[in-house]
């Protein structure tokens, strides 16, 4: 004899009904638990006879079921969290689970509602709970933390862009219509369609994630390569891009006004970092991560030695003195002596990649184009500036790529030389590398 939702109860049956976790507490104030917490809902029929008491449960199913919808009222919960309790050994669960999708029809489509009953009976599974394994998986493997904010932030725009389908329901229609999307779509910055180079960034972000998928046999053999024919159409693209230009002294005092006259909590640190881009040459990033330790005086020769580190190559590790008066006057105000604090403590580190350089990298560079505007120039044309300068001064090719950073243009310095530095006349060349920049005030 059938004994589902059914349970004796002293000498009688009774109905019992599992309350599912989402409305516990609901159900408790309603029922007044005074445990605040209500899991189940237990109602006497009234007989010990079980072939009665078959009969009469199904009308006392269906008060208990319309109690707990009213608690619901309007509310439609996250699938996933109802796949979390749904048992399709429980007749009640389906029921709830299909109610709850004809209400999410409403809202959606139908479309949208199946895929959010397969979502909720656990047949399919949505793609922000996959990214969320791949972007735990890769943080553990040791991914660097600003790449695996890049791919969230790819990740998360997919996912609001197709309401979070299930991974088994994407094809190749789907993936071309997002990276049209996304070639169609402006930046918040510019207010202009993305450039070509972020939307193949993009693209290989969801490449990666799609083969992490494909490696735990998560999706179809036949659907395996989708973002891969993305990933090779769109690499065949040329983007018409404007060369950027070294800066004018001109143009660097205008930014620098621009600056000084900046009601931004960054203006002090967008003045420094003008005049120490401007004299050093040195990249954005190497100027931020500065630390106070970093620095040495020199008294004798009246400059201060910059230990630069850090970079994608070991190249990037130099020395170089600063003789300009206006850029010796921002290291000595910002120095901590027997320290090894930050130089610019006053910029808040990014909340995506944590490096302060990208926090004021946005700052100055929307001055910049306030005050320059469409000119193809960038903070990097301090580098291209101080470059010129270096052969203006004529800088010997060794020492020209040891200032910028770059690697050695022969064998013998690359590989022989490899740690040498001769601050005499490493020295010599900066003073002459100055009188070619000029002081910008």
């Amino acid at each position: 004899m059938n004994r589902i939702y059914l349970r004796k109860r002293g000498k009688g049956w009774a109905v019992a009904v599992s309350i599912p976790k989402r409305l516990q507490k609901k159900a408790a104030i309603h029922f007044g638990s005074s445990s605040g917490i209500k899991k189940e809902i237990v109602r006497g029929l009234g007989t010990r006879d079980l072939a009665e008491a078959n009969r009469r449960k199904h009308e006392v199913l269906a008060q208990i079921h319309s109690t707990l919808a009213s608690l619901d009222r309007n509310e439609i919960p996250d699938p996933i969290e109802l796949s979390k309790e749904y048992n399709a050994d429980r007749d009640e669960d389906d029921f709830i689970v299909s109610d709850f999708a004809e209400k999410y029809e409403e809202r959606h489509g139908l479309k949208a509602a199946q895929a959010y009953y397969r979502i909720a009976i656990g047949k399919a599974v949505p793609v922000s709970l996959r990214a969320q394994n791949w972007l735990e998986e890769i943080r553990r493997d040791g991914l660097k933390q600003h790449t695996i904010d890049d791919y969230q932030a790819t990740l998360n725009t997919f996912i609001e862009w197709s309401d979070d389908i299930p991974t088994q329901d994407i094809d190749r229609h789907l993936a071309s219509s997002f990276v049209a999307y996304l070639k169609q779509t402006p930046s918040e910055k510019t207010k202009r369609p993305i450039a070509l180079r972020t939307v193949k960034k993009k693209i290989t972000a969801l490449t990666r994630f799609w083969d992490w998928l494909n490696h735990y046999e998560w999706i179809e053999e036949s659907k395996a390569d989708i973002w891969e024919r993305q990933r090779r159409s769109v690499s065949k693209l040329k983007e018409e891009r404007q060369g950027k230009r070294a800066l004018t002294k001109e143009e660097a005092q205008e930014w620098l006004a621009a600056a000084r006259n900046s009601r931004s909590k960054y203006s002090q640190a967008m003045i420094d970092m003008i005049i120490l881009g401007w004299h050093i040459g040195a990249r954005a990033e190497d100027i931020c991560s500065l630390t106070s330790d970093k620095l040495k005086k020199d008294d004798e020769r009246g400059c201060i030695w910059l230990h630069i580190t850090g970079g994608k190559t070991d190249s990037n590790e130099r020395v170089m003195p600063v003789v300009s008066m206006e850029a010796l006057e921002v290291l000595e105000r910002r120095l901590e002596p027997n320290s090894d604090a930050p130089l610019f403590p006053d910029v808040e580190r990014a909340k995506r990649g944590r490096k302060r350089y990208e926090r004021l990298q946005k700052v100055i560079n929307k001055l910049r184009r306030e005050t320059l505007g469409d000119k193809p120039v960038d903070f990097h044309s301090f580098r291209r500036s101080f470059s010129i300068a270096c052969e203006k001064a004529e800088i010997d090719l060794v020492q020209w790529s040891r200032l910028m950073g770059h690697a050695m243009p022969t064998l013998a310095s690359r590989g022989y030389n490899r740690g040498y530095q001769d601050k005499e006349r490493i020295y010599d060349y900066i003073k002459k590398i100055d009188a070619e920049l000029g002081e910008l005030t």
